[in-house]
């Protein structure tokens, strides 16, 4: 959710003297709060003008707001002495919303990167932080054994082609064959279920598997 504020204390560390309207960003799966017109160089920094009319996607990746600030963009030159529209792009956490719990509701559901942890928000109430993954995996959640239930599940990019990561996960080929390639990029996963040959997806916990 976007909203306007005047308020100086919202962030930790905000550092905020325009006097003014900021935009932010309050994710509801973790409570979190975000200060979106915040200049280059820290994400707790407010502009220099004042900023509103926040609007944000509908899966929550962007927010676009006008604002009167002149420092929002590195190297920003702006002479014109009006309001500009500018858009921020959200890359902490990425939303995936599904039935964690098998009620037939959406659930609120987001991956955060940074710390490699779930969070999700029941519909039936309560709520669930679980560990799984880390920075640069996909989050690919998704009903593997058909029990209406939908499961946390991360996918890990492949290493760069020529990389020495790449070249230690590569099995051996026999003489004169190919490289041999992986139908799929690589799942993290947890149980010893295969469901796929892609993906093996982990329980949620207070859910029965």
């Amino acid at each position: 959710m976007a909203f306007l504020s005047t308020a100086t204390y919202l962030v930790a560390g905000q550092s905020d003297a325009n006097g003014a309207t900021d935009v932010f960003l309050y994710e509801r799966a973790t409570g979190a709060v975000t200060l979106v017109s915040h200049t280059p160089a820290s994400a707790t920094t407010t502009g220099t003008g004042f900023s509103f009319s926040p609007s944000i996607s509908a899966d929550g990746a962007f927010v676009a707001f006008t604002s009167n600030a002149t420092n929002l963009v590195a190297g920003q030159s702006d002479a014109n002495g009006a309001s500009d529209v500018f858009l921020y792009q959200r890359t902490s956490v990425h939303r995936s919303p599904a039935d964690f719990d098998g009620d037939g509701k959406t659930d609120l559901a987001v991956f955060r990167p940074s710390t490699g942890t779930w969070f999700i928000s029941l519909s039936g109430g309560g709520s669930t932080a679980t560990p799984w993954g880390t920075s640069g995996d996909i989050p690919v959640p998704g009903d593997y054994n058909g029990d209406a239930k939908t499961y946390i599940a991360v996918s890990v990019p492949p290493p760069a082609p020529g990389s020495s990561a790449s070249a230690a996960a590569a099995p051996p080929s026999p003489p004169g064959a190919p490289p041999a390639t992986s139908p799929c990029p690589v799942t993290t996963t947890l149980t010893a279920k295969p469901t796929s040959p892609c993906s093996v997806p982990p329980p949620v916990p207070g859910t029965s598997a």
